[in-house]
């Protein structure tokens, strides 16, 4: 709760990542690639836990390359949202946040995303990999699918409807929260509401 921020954590060097900040925006970025940290000896991961602050209206990007996230946003107030996984495993939990807008891109890996539950947008994109999107109890879903014959989806084991590349959800016109999304798969895997949850 407020303005503030807090980053925490530890590295097998003891140096941290290096933070620029002023006053509309701050960037924390890792000094060494992920990539090459693990592949040191055991113990010389970094681990890091990133607290945002929760009153003013946030615009977050995130790029996970060969390492592991958890982004726990609840109470976030997200103007918008962008995530990057290259080679890692990410989950997002935005069901107690407010978003105007999502995006994301998986290049290989793992994706779980706990969709807000109010009204929203984005796009998903997943260039080999496996996509997971929970929906909140009641909202209605409609999703813009551009697949190739090399990914799958659940949608209609879902309970969802087709027509053309739209897939919708019964009752969508009449619900109170909306979430429309287009979503692309290249050689990958996107599921509604997978089994063990996104959180």
């Amino acid at each position: 709760p407020g303005g503030g921020w807090t980053l925490s954590g530890t590295a097998p060097d003891g140096r941290g990542p290096a933070i620029e900040a002023s006053a509309d925006r701050l960037e924390v970025r890792q000094v060494r690639g992920a990539w090459f940290v693990s592949f040191e000896p055991a113990g010389g991961r970094e681990t890091w836990t990133f607290t945002l602050p929760t009153d003013p209206l946030l615009a977050l990007s995130a790029t996970m390359n060969a390492g592991n996230a958890r982004y726990d946003l609840a109470g976030a107030h997200l103007s918008s949202i962008s995530m990057t996984v290259n080679a890692g495993s990410v989950t997002a939990d935005l069901s107690g946040a407010t978003v105007d807008s999502m995006s994301a891109t998986l290049n290989a890996g793992s994706m779980k995303v706990a969709l807000p539950a109010a009204s929203a947008s984005g796009s998903f994109t997943v260039n080999a990999g496996s996509l997971g999107l929970c929906v909140p109890p009641g909202a209605g879903l409609r999703i813009s699918a551009n697949d190739t014959f090399l990914a799958s989806n659940n949608f209609a084991e879902r309970g969802l409807t087709k027509s053309g590349s739209t897939w919708t959800t019964a009752g969508f016109d009449a619900a109170a929260t909306k979430i429309e999304l287009s979503a692309t798969a290249n050689l990958g895997r996107i599921e509604l509401d997978p089994e063990g949850g996104c959180r």
